[in-house]
Order: C-alpha cells, then structure tokens, then sequence
C-alpha cells in the first residue's frame, strides 16, 4: 500500500459532488467548503487541500460566528471561560467546531452531510450535535446546518458561515461591484472588533459602507456587521457582469458580515469577498442579541444558498 495515498490532507478528507454545472469540494476540517466552480469558472476563492485552511475559508461556524470578548461570557447565571484564538485582540472566534475533524456521515454524486458533536468542555458545558449538508442542484449549492441540543441543559448558540466569494478570478476585489440590502451597520472598537453601537448606513462614515444600489468596492476596507436587511442576499459581481450571489431568510439570520480579506496574507489579499450571513451579532453569548438559547431535545436548521449569476 501506497502511504503518500493513506496521507491525510491539511484542510481534512475532500469530497467532490457535481450537478450539471456545478461542481464543489467539500474538506471535513471545519466543514468546509473549499471550491464552488460553474462552468470550471470559480465562485469562490480556493486553496489547497494540502494546506492548513486559511482565515477561516469556506468553515460552518458553531456554536457562535465571529467574536467573544475575551472568551468570557456569563450565562444561566454562571461565568464561562472559553480558551481564546485570536491572542493579538484576545478574543475567542468562531465558535468550537472550524478546527474539529467532522465525520462523513452520507454521500452521492450531488450532496454530502458532515457531522460533529460539541461536546460539553470548559466554558461551554453543552452537547450539541451538528450536521453540516452540502447539496448542489439547478439552483447552486445549497448549505444547511442542523443543531440538535443532546444535553440537559438550554446551550447559548449562534451558527455562521464564511465563504469568500470570487466572480472573476482575473481581477481583484477593487474592480468588483456588490450590493448588500441593510439599512444598519455595526460600529467596533478598532482595537478589538467588539461591538460599540449601530449606525445608519447612509450617515456612518459619510456613507462610505453603503452598499445598498450596486457600486464598486474600490479601496474600501469592509470587516463590518450589518443589519436590519431589506433582504436577504448579497451579490458581487466581476468587470464582465459575471457573479456569485448568496441568499438566506432573514427571519433566521438578520445579520451579514462582510470582510474584504485585508489581512496581509500574499496569497489571500483582497482576491476575495467573505460573506457571512450569521444568526447573531460579535459578542452576542454576552449582549443576548438574537441568540438562540437551544432547549434540550431542540433543534435549530438554518439554510444558505450560492449560485452562479
């Protein structure tokens, strides 16, 4: 036996699914979506399989998206401390989940279900069961994250999702042009990225993050929530009108994060825009806003669609 062939990926075992057009490959670290392509063109920013993940390309998010002051948090009355990876703004990011190793649970030639369990820890004394289904069909890659409380006690949960989109990949972020639906824009401490206050769109900054009709990106730096969306999509598109778009409910995720990947990484820069529609805002497990308190024995689905455009 080969042992190069028995080697495990850095990004986790790949499974590739097709349906006409559309081809994706799935990377069971962090359940993670690691290439969307329709008509070989990509619709989102790549990497190697052999590669450790970068900035949290393509990962589901549980049990909380984005950031977690400190790791700190109190609920049901009890303090919590959760270990803390993101030192440099010493904050916990992501949730638990982007860097365990989910199982592959059901295949076909269109669609494949991940499944991981967080199990109760310090900081977090839960057991949550999470699905992750990745199906491909006429309308594009349909994403849908199953959470199911198998514990005894009501779980603090949040979940996200964090593809860079790409509509072109022969140009970069500044030539493209996006639309993102909110009327509201979370204002963070630059320091820490935590939440100080919302805005309007059209006042913040002298509107600067007003994406609301279609405009370019240009030197815009986005790492911003927004809410109170008029709907739920977000588009971007490339100098030849070709795009990726991804659409939600937001009844279920009435926040978006958006992130113009300005972190320095020579292969990663600006060559693609994260778009993170999130149940909930930063620091949500310490202001409650929108967080889902997940009772035992409940469960909470959420979809997302991406699709060529």
């Amino acid at each position: 036996m080969n042992p190069e062939s028995q080697s495990f990926p850095l990004s986790g075992q790949q499974i590739a699914i097709t349906h006409g057009s559309y081809s994706a490959t799935i990377a069971t670290v962090g359940a993670s979506l690691r290439a969307l392509t329709f008509e070989d063109r990509d619709l989102i920013t790549t990497f190697p399989a052999n590669l450790v993940r970068p900035c949290f390309h393509g990962s589901t998010l549980v049990p909380w998206p984005n950031r977690l002051a400190g790791g700190c948090y109190t609920y049901a009355g009890v303090n919590q401390q959760i270990p803390v990876n993101e030192p440099e703004r010493n904050n916990a990011l992501h949730g638990l989940a982007t860097w365990e190793n989910w199982d592959i649970i059901k295949t076909s030639t269109s669609s494949v279900t991940l499944s991981t369990l967080i199990a109760p820890q310090p900081g977090y004394p839960h057991a949550v069961e999470v699905l992750a289904t990745f199906s491909l069909g006429n309308f594009g890659l349909e994403w849908v994250v199953d959470a199911r409380n198998i514990g005894h006690s009501t779980a603090p949960y949040g979940v996200g999702i964090h593809p860079y989109l790409q509509p072109q990949t022969d140009s970069l972020l500044d030539e493209w042009t996006t639309v993102i639906p909110a009327e509201q824009i979370l204002q963070t401490s630059t320091d820490r990225l935590l939440p100080i206050g919302r805005h309007s769109v059209s006042e913040f900054e002298n509107g600067i993050y007003d994406f609301r009709t279609p405009r370019k990106i240009g030197s815009t730096k986005l790492d911003h929530a927004f809410t109170k969306l008029i709907d739920g999509h977000v588009t971007v598109t490339g100098p030849e009108n070709r795009g990726v778009t991804v659409e939600w409910d937001v009844e279920q995720m009435p926040w978006v994060q958006l992130f113009t990947s300005d972190f320095g990484h020579p292969d990663f820069t600006r060559n693609g825009l994260a778009v993170e529609p999130v149940s909930c805002p930063p620091d949500a497990f310490n202001s409650g806003e929108d967080l889902v308190h997940l009772n035992p024995g409940s469960n909470h689905r959420t979809i997302w669609k991406v699709k060529a455009i």
